[in-house]
């Protein structure tokens, strides 16, 4: 009885300090992410602000971040959501998977770009990876849009890439299992595209009025779920204009 008593105690203990350590980790990736971005808030000079930026020129607001980790192509961004965060990538699709901003060893990890993707985002399918973290932070809140409201009032995605500001138009969201492979990114053919829109449209909890065709480009959001084993969830956006926007506002 005294040494259950004393094993009892013992795993208390361990799972004390493991709850300690998550705890502490937890903290330290949040403050992270907000000396992160708060290297991002540049205040552009007020005789700049009117003018367009050059193709191919960094914006000011990456500067500092890519000159720490050039893995940097973007900035995600979801109103609503605790989605607000750099966006890496690699030479494959497992590095990031457990490392941070600074390369650091991370349960979290960080939210990466599929490594055959364009960072320029001008291929037809651009992937996005993140955790579903239980303490909300990453895809975790992407879980939001399983609710219909919450679907029609958060329809934009920002997402930047390195030289330019980009909203996205959200058309698409569903629980899949990995053998649904809509982390294509080779479409040879207009009738491919339009057979993938199809594809994820059908699938989607939730009707869009949002047209999407062949000429578009799709940011898709993918991280697990637990509906059952190796279950995802799939948010697909598309790239629109800021005219696009309005004009569908006052519609």
């Amino acid at each position: 009885m005294e040494f259950r008593s004393m094993l009892g105690k013992a795993l208390l203990v361990v799972a004390l300090l493991a709850l300690v350590v998550t705890g502490y980790n937890s903290y330290r990736e949040k403050q992270l992410m907000e000396e992160l971005r708060s290297k991002t808030q540049v205040e552009e000079p007020e005789d700049n602000k009117e003018e367009e930026p050059e193709e191919d020129v960094m914006l000011t607001k990456f500067e500092k971040l890519f000159a720490e980790n050039n893995d940097l192509v973007g900035w995600i961004r979801i109103d609503g959501t605790a989605v607000d965060y750099p966006v890496l990538q690699f030479v494959d699709n497992e590095y990031y998977l457990n490392k941070d901003f600074q390369g650091n060893k991370s349960k979290a990890g960080s939210i990466f770009m599929d490594y055959r993707n364009s960072p320029d985002t001008e291929g037809f399918n651009t992937i996005l990876y993140g955790h579903h973290m239980a303490d909300g932070s990453m895809f975790k809140d992407l879980m939001n849009y399983k609710d219909e409201d919450f679907f029609k009032e958060h329809s934009i995605v920002d997402f930047d890439i390195l030289n330019k500001e980009y909203e996205w138009e959200i058309f698409s969201v569903y629980v899949t299992d990995v053998g649904f492979y809509y982390i294509d990114t080779n479409f040879p053919t207009k009738e491919k595209k339009l057979e993938f829109i199809k594809s994820i449209r059908e699938r989607s909890l939730f009707e869009s009025p949002a047209y999407v065709g062949a000429e578009d480009h799709i940011l898709t959001l993918s991280t697990c779920t637990y509906e059952f084993d190796n279950a995802r969830f799939v948010v697909h956006a598309k790239r629109v204009d800021h005219q696009e926007i309005t004009n569908q506002m006052q519609e």
